[in-house]
């Protein structure tokens, strides 16, 4: 089972990348963050006879969420429980589903954490309100006895090696102590950074900003991450960042990351 995770910052400007990334790395899944388009204004054309299912929850100019699936979708979830935290909450960031590989059942989940602008902002609480809702669906989802993988853009570097200059970036937003305390958290209910358990040592990143030549000079952050719980991770074969793909004409300001997983 191959995992792909790719926010694309725009599915409408990325549609030929992400024909590139289907045909070069043939996922079995393809869990996509920050659409930036509406369930009924998705390309849905473009990618028929391809073999795919899909699940989308989009929005409007902003956020969107997506799996794409070669196996048969048994059940899906768009909405985040609230949890008494944010009761009002009409964010596109989550989707959930239920498939069967190889008689084995595997839960998966792209999300789209909020940024949070800047440390302290109403946005930032936002974020923190967001963690904690995550770690109590995590926590429940782990009683399932499922093999469970959460991946997506997470806003959070959570090591220096995550970062091209810790020192220089100190408590900036992605990575303040605020923010790596709520991954943490919510990483404690049972879950396991895919690549860094492959790649300890790996100063590797996911996201440049366009603005400065980032990525030009390596100035990035690993924000993007393929999650999963210990009956999944007993199956992890193999982890990347798909660098190249940033270096493609007006790419995204992320890299797809990948994980693959033995299920027979």
């Amino acid at each position: 089972m191959k995992i792909i995770c790719w926010n694309v910052n725009s599915i409408k400007q990325r549609i030929s990348h992400l024909e590139q990334l289907i045909k070069d790395e043939k996922p079995d899944l393809i869990l996509l963050q920050e659409l930036k388009c509406e369930e009924d204004k998705f390309p849905y054309l473009e990618f028929e006879g391809l073999g795919y299912n899909y699940v989308i929850s989009g929005q409007k100019t902003f956020n969107g969420v997506a799996i794409f699936s070669k196996y048969p979708i048994e059940e899906s979830i768009k909405t985040l429980p609230s949890y008494g935290l944010d009761d009002n909450d009409e964010q596109a960031r989550y989707v959930e589903i239920l498939v069967t590989a190889e008689n084995q059942v595997w839960r998966i989940i792209s999300v789209y954490v909020p940024n949070g602008q800047e440390v302290g902002s109403d946005k930032f609480q936002y974020k923190m309100k967001y963690y904690q809702r995550l770690e109590q669906h995590l926590n429940e989802l782990q009683s399932y006895g499922e093999n469970l993988v959460i991946a997506g853009d997470f806003n959070v570097a959570n090591e220096d090696i995550d970062i091209y200059d810790p020192k220089k970036l100190g408590e900036s937003i992605c990575c303040s102590a605020f923010e790596k305390k709520a991954l943490r958290s919510f990483m404690s209910v049972g879950l396991f950074d895919s690549f860094r358990i492959h790649k300890p040592d790996t100063a590797n990143f996911s996201w440049w900003d366009y603005r400065g030549g980032a990525y030009d000079h390596n100035k990035g952050l690993r924000i993007d991450y393929i999650f999963a719980n210990s009956k999944a991770m007993n199956m992890l074969r193999e982890t990347d960042i798909l660098e190249k793909y940033r270096s493609l004409e007006k790419p995204s300001d992320h890299a797809p990351i990948m994980a693959k997983f033995k299920t027979a």
